[in-house]
């Protein structure tokens, strides 16, 4: 991984705080149990996603990801395999990013509340809906993926890698280092071919992670959503040729995203005009904080016992 591993000094606290959050909003015992958060050490990975945060901006972060990993988690059981019955699930939290009050006290629904009225404090309309859209499309991709598991459909390449840039949660991961320090990339710069492209790699970068370290897991369970399986299967190689394979595509999509940060460099360069209002400082902040994703990684695979 040709980027830098760095992490929060504030990890150790905001793990600590982490469990009383998940115990007070009830996650704990209901949706997840102790042992389980402390096996998945979602501290290391948020102090490696957004290493320069401090705080509640870092108690934020990491307690949106346990939300999403609560969620996910929730979709990798026999609910995943029964597609008429996800709407149940994700309808309340899709209201919830329209900024409707949860219905009842489900400890779910409350921690997404609290995780995106927290996320929105100070943001402008704009990223807002940037935001939920990014949600919506994590939360949809669980429909989608059910519906692949009970109907057996064989999934191409490009298909696979379109449908995990969702299910992987990296956009709204991406949202927040934003949220985690504070500042804001214009939406012009945001929809930008180079910082989409960028975004893109990132997501295939971190997803394909984890597909290398839950292969086995999913094996066993015969779930088909993993790029390595996939080449497996479509290419009639073995487990070890697909993994070394998917390896070699990790190498080469790092070495795009360095070549899009030329680019993204000369055009800041090019327009420095345009740049003149601070845009430029919010993009190689938000640069800066991609690299951070993919260099922290895989440290965190070293230390989690989640998969």
């Amino acid at each position: 991984m040709p980027f830098g591993s760095r992490i929060s000094s504030d990890t150790q606290r905001a793990s600590v705080e982490n469990l009383h959050w998940c115990r007070r909003i009830g996650l704990v015992g209901n949706y997840v149990d102790e042992p389980s958060l402390e096996r998945w050490n979602l501290s290391d990975l948020t102090g490696r996603w957004v290493p320069e945060a401090r705080g509640d901006r870092l108690d934020l972060a990491l307690d949106a990801i346990t939300v999403a990993t609560v969620i996910e988690g929730y979709f990798d059981g026999p609910i995943g395999r029964t597609p008429e019955k996800i709407p149940q699930i994700i309808d309340p939290l899709l209201k919830i990013l329209q900024c409707d009050l949860p219905v009842g006290r489900d400890p779910l629904l409350q921690a997404f509340w609290s995780v995106w009225q927290r996320t929105i404090i100070g943001r402008s309309g704009e990223w807002k809906r940037r935001a939920a859209n990014n949600w919506t499309g994590y939360l949809h991709a669980f429909q989608a993926e059910a519906e692949i598991r009970v109907s057996g459909q064989v999934q191409t390449y490009d298909a696979f890698l379109d449908l995990r840039r969702h299910s992987g949660c990296v956009y709204p991961m991406l949202d927040l280092i934003e949220a985690s320090y504070d500042f804001e990339v214009s939406p012009e710069t945001y929809s930008s071919l180079v910082l989409q492209d960028m975004m893109r790699i990132v997501a295939d970068v971190v997803d394909t992670m984890n597909d290398l370290h839950s292969v086995d897991k999913e094996a066993e369970c015969g779930d088909p959503h993993n790029l390595v399986l996939i080449l497996e299967q479509q290419e009639g190689i073995s487990r070890t040729e697909a993994a070394a394979a998917v390896q070699s595509m990790l190498k080469s999509w790092c070495e795009d995203f360095i070549e899009c940060e030329k680019r993204l460099e000369d055009g800041i360069d090019d327009a420095a005009d345009y740049f003149l209002t601070g845009e430029k400082v919010n993009i190689r902040r938000f640069v800066a904080g991609m690299r951070d994703c993919m260099g922290g990684h895989p440290d965190w695979y070293r230390v989690t016992k989640r998969y």
